[in-house]
């Protein structure tokens, strides 16, 4: 069995809305928290095995962010764009096209099929 895995991380700045200590200039580096994600088990060349890797990025972005708030402007502000944001950065770490066209909503061309071979 192939163990590949990854970290999907955020610093704790981002995931609890720390904005203006995260800006200020004196601002302490936050502790991060990450979750191991799996793929070694998936075929990360095809769209199948790719949609699967980014379903299991996305939940431990979920995770990472924590509970989804009740109020809709809350989760729509801080919530969803934290899940988005380490979503987006834990696929660029994995430079696989296939997988970043499916992040970003693109069709999956033969070609993002062909350049995640190599």
């Amino acid at each position: 069995m192939n163990s590949k895995t990854l970290l999907a991380a955020a610093s704790a700045a981002f995931v609890f809305g720390l904005a203006g200590a995260a800006n200020s200039a004196s601002a302490q580096p936050r502790d991060e928290l990450t979750v191991t994600v799996s793929y070694g088990d998936l075929n990360m060349r095809s769209a199948a095995g790719a949609k699967i890797a980014l379903a299991r990025i996305h939940q431990a972005a979920a995770k990472i962010c924590g509970v989804s708030p009740t109020d809709p402007l809350d989760r729509m502000r801080l919530y969803v764009p934290c899940i988005q944001k380490i979503t987006d950065k834990t696929v660029a770490t994995l430079h696989n096209p296939v997988l970043a066209a499916i992040n970003s909503g693109a069709p999956v061309t033969p070609e993002a099929t062909l350049a995640s071979a190599r």
